[in-house]
């Protein structure tokens, strides 16, 4: 039984609320990467995430990623509330290094001198119009997701000591990733508007 996991989203979109989800990747160890495909076919994504909901909604498995923020509140638009302790290396890498750019890439090329693979090399706009992952081919969606959840988990790794050798852990795992799904749910929730006195402003 693992203790920690390591998950990335790829959807059609960056607006969690209209994306569609293209795959899921997982890793749970250095050099290890999974890759789940979703097809565009609601029903089936809706039944491939109800394999996982118990991975996602176990609160004894550390859930790992880059921006977790994002991939909790497309879980949470699909119904799956993410369990457990969080460990964003966004945030880690911030707080341990707050001039650093903090991209996967650039994290990568930083913390493990490794060159990831690029978004833009796989989509694009063409003949004006803007390409999604749904647009790529299987394959390199896959390789591209899996490498991602791969060098997140690594990047885990190195951070975790830096958090403690730069006094930075209590603000990191009783601040910072504790306000994530808080700010997942606030976001969900919404707020109330009074549209016609917005209209007459």
């Amino acid at each position: 039984r693992r203790k920690s996991l390591c998950f990335d989203l790829e959807t059609t979109h960056t607006d969690s609320k209209k994306g569609e989800l293209v795959g899921l990747a997982f890793s749970y160890a250095p050099h290890s990467g999974f890759f789940v495909p979703c097809t565009d076919d609601t029903r089936q994504t809706r039944q491939i995430l109800e394999e996982f909901r118990p991975i996602f909604e176990d609160r004894s498995i550390e859930k790992i990623g880059y921006n977790l923020k994002f991939d909790l509140s497309v879980l949470r638009w699909k119904g799956i509330m993410v369990k457990g302790r969080l460990f964003d290396t966004m945030i880690a890498a911030s707080l341990t290094n707050p001039n650093m750019r903090c991209t996967v890439q650039d994290l990568s090329m930083e913390l493990l001198d490794y060159e990831t693979i690029k978004i833009t090399s796989l989509i694009s706009e063409n003949c004006g119009r803007k390409l999604t992952l749904r647009d790529v081919p299987l394959q390199q969606v896959a390789d591209y997701a899996s490498e991602n959840a791969d060098i997140t988990f690594q990047l885990s790794e190195i951070l975790r000591p830096k958090l403690h050798d730069m006094n930075q852990e209590k603000v990191f795992y009783e601040i910072e990733c504790p306000l994530i799904p808080a700010l997942v749910e606030m976001e969900y929730e919404g707020i109330r508007l009074d549209v016609g006195v917005l209209r007459k402003l």
